[in-house]
């Protein structure tokens, strides 16, 4: 993951996704694996090789990486023009992101509307001492 990220702030992303395939396949832990698997998803999607990011980001097993593979996947969608599928992949990380508090539901939320979804209603902050 260090060679991958050295490699792409050295303007070499081609050789970044080799790193990052390889850690892949060789990580030690699915968790890595994972990590992995979103970060070649973005190099990806900024090379425009959307189709390639989507199948290197499949769903994962382990529900603490959903709503980033969602939102990864929303990304790569949108990039593509397919609002739709940029919708729905967004809408869904939203909904495992509140399961699991990893990302930041806002900035999913503009997302989402950005893609010309609805938006989701937002509950008042609970205050101290009540109305």
């Amino acid at each position: 993951l260090i060679m991958a990220r050295v490699k792409l702030e050295r303007s070499l992303p081609d050789e970044a996704i080799g790193y990052l395939e390889q850690a892949i396949k060789e990580a030690g832990s699915d968790g890595i694996a994972q990590v992995a698997r979103l970060r070649l998803g973005r190099v990806l999607i900024q090379q425009e090789k959307y189709e390639d990011a989507l199948k290197a980001l499949p769903l994962p097993k382990d529900s603490a990486f959903a709503a980033r593979f969602h939102e990864v996947r929303g990304d790569a969608y949108y990039a593509m023009g397919k609002l739709e599928e940029a919708r729905t992949e967004y809408a869904a990380a939203l909904e495992a992101a509140e399961a699991d508090g990893v990302v930041d539901p806002q900035f999913l939320q503009a997302k989402l509307n950005e893609a010309g979804g609805e938006a989701a209603p937002v509950e008042a902050p609970a205050t101290a001492g009540g109305p």
